[in-house]
This record gives C-alpha cells, structure tokens and sequence, in this order.
C-alpha cells in the first residue's frame, strides 16, 4: 500500500512538473519587450510598435521601418498609401501575396475609436523559401493601411504575437485638413 503511494506520488509530481515546464516555456518563447505608440500625420493612424527596435522612417512619409536590433532579419512596416491602383480589397490581399505560399487568412475587425465603426481587416500569413511574412490590410477612407512582418521561418513563432499586436493595436485618426 505504501508502494502504490509513493508511485501516485511521484507520477503527481512528474506530470505537475511537465505543465509548469511546458507553461514556462511558452512564455519564454514569446517576444516580451516594451511597446510605444508610433504616430503617421500623413496617413492619420498610430500603431504600437517595439521600443527596442531601430527606426527607420520612410523619406515621403509614408511610414516606419522598425528592425530587430537583435537580428536584423526581423522586420516589421506600418504604413499608409493611397489605392493608385483603385484595387478592391480582394485584388489587394491577392496583390499582396504574389510570389509567397499562403498559410493563413483570417478576417477581422478594428473599431476606429473616434467614429466607432468597425474597419475591415484581413491577417495574412504567408511564407517563401527563408522567411514566413505576417501581414494586416485595412482599406480606411480610400487609403490602404499595411501592417507587413516578416522572420526567418524557425524564428516566426517567438515573433507572431508582437506581430498579430501591432496590426491589432492601429488606430484610424481624423486626418488634418
């Protein structure tokens, strides 16, 4: 009898062992730094976006560049642009999987806060030969917004969630007259 509790025991305390492992791993294997709000004036929207991150900004305004400062493989854009193309929102996703495999399409919604309507959005994931892309398209007041990413393909997953918080973190602002 004594046996048996020693052995309930010990597989108690091995699997307790394996969940907090596995719990602990998941969250190690996550990026944890510091976010900012980022402001576009010219295309009237703001993202979070990763303090430590080196910035690069666009010469025309368009939008930033932020690099990995600890692998330079590792890149996040936010930017606005003018539909020059008159594409629709479908033949914008297509545009902006050209040449990638497609993983993932989910579609969702961001409430613009000052009108409270609810934007259009469509997450992509998608990969080529070394990277996996992670990109957010939302058509506002006839400006397309793009929320593009991209990490070699064993880093992606450490990077997804800052990724996935940055297009969900956009804010449509008033444009200045």
């Amino acid at each position: 009898m004594n046996t048996m509790g020693l052995s309930f025991k010990s597989i108690f305390y091995l699997v307790l062992f394996l969940i907090l492992s596995c719990a602990t791993v998941d969250k190690k294997n996550q990026y944890r730094g510091e976010l900012k709000r980022h402001i576009n004036v010219r295309f009237a929207f703001s993202v979070l976006v990763p303090k430590d991150f080196r910035q690069k900004f666009s010469t025309n305004g368009d939008g930033i560049i932020l690099i990995s400062s600890k692998d330079e493989n590792v890149e996040i854009r936010a930017s606005g642009g003018y539909n020059a193309l008159f594409h629709t929102f479908e033949e914008e996703v297509l545009y902006r999987l050209e040449g990638e495999k497609l993983l993932s399409r989910v579609e969702f919604d961001v409430r613009n806060k000052k009108t409270n309507h609810l934007i259009k959005g469509i997450k992509l994931i998608s990969e080529d030969d070394e990277q996996r892309l992670f990109q957010a398209i939302f058509f506002y007041n006839k400006i397309v917004y793009s929320i593009w990413c991209r990490a070699p393909k064993k880093e992606f997953k450490f990077y997804q969630k800052l990724f996935e918080n940055v297009a969900e973190s956009i804010h449509f602002l008033e444009p200045s007259a």
